[in-house]
């Protein structure tokens, strides 16, 4: 019907019983707005994650809620990885002992 409404004249669409119809200028304008919407969709969830990542100073950065670290109580589980057969649980390596390890003690 919407196509019919913006691609017709006016005498068919009298011809085919419709009198009564928006303006002609809404065949373009209803396009557009929904264009800008899904325009504007994107932009504000780009804003919104762009909003919401923390600066690269901050903790966050390195450690979240779903980090598996090793309990404290328990020996370092990390030497044992030093044997080459060895497989390693699936923890997160802390990133005090990743800074030891790649630039050596203060």
């Amino acid at each position: 019907m919407y196509l019919l409404w913006a691609l017709l004249a006016d005498e068919q669409l009298h011809y085919l019983g419709v009198t009564w119809y928006p303006n002609r200028e809404w065949a373009v304008l209803l396009p557009a707005y929904s264009i800008t919407l899904v325009l504007l969709t994107y932009f504000v969830y780009f804003s919104l994650a762009l909003a919401r990542t923390p600066v690269f100073s901050d903790i966050r950065t390195f450690v979240d809620t779903k980090a598996h670290f090793p309990a404290t109580d328990a020996a370092n589980p990390y030497p044992r990885y030093s044997d080459p057969d060895a497989i390693p649980e699936p923890y997160d390596i802390p990133i005090g002992v990743v800074n030891r390890v790649l630039y050596g003690p203060k």
